[in-house]
């Protein structure tokens, strides 16, 4: 292993850890929320142990079960983190309250296409 690969093991293990925080904090079981995804209770447990890599749309579908931002479930150094050659995080056009309006609209959406359908694609 190399050390992008253990970076890559540490950011999402730590994304895990955050998950169960919160779950954990609001009293939710990993089989409740898994319930909630339309997904198992040990792919929960393999996302907050690290070992299965959690999907964005995934992240975003936890953070609204658990009332919280997908801001609050990354590592702070990616938070601030950018590519090469983008601008500068203080010269973006986006803030934090228009993403949080897009994921939320993205969220809604698929609610809406789970009720219009009756599934829940992961």
């Amino acid at each position: 292993m190399n050390q992008r690969d253990d970076d890559e093991a540490d950011f999402y293990r730590t994304i895990g850890q955050a998950i169960r925080h919160q779950r954990s904090g609001r009293q939710i079981s990993q089989s409740r929320l898994a319930s909630l995804l339309g997904m198992s209770r040990a792919s929960i447990g393999n996302i907050e142990a690290g070992r299965q890599r959690v999907q964005l749309h995934v992240l975003a579908w936890i953070a609204f079960e658990l009332d919280v931002t997908i801001h609050s479930l990354v590592p702070e150094i990616m938070q601030t983190a950018r590519p090469r050659g983008t601008m500068p995080a203080e010269e973006a056009v986006f803030t934090d309250s228009k993403a949080q309006e897009f994921v939320e609209e993205t969220l809604r959406r698929a609610q809406e296409k789970q009720v219009s359908d009756g599934s829940f694609a992961s």
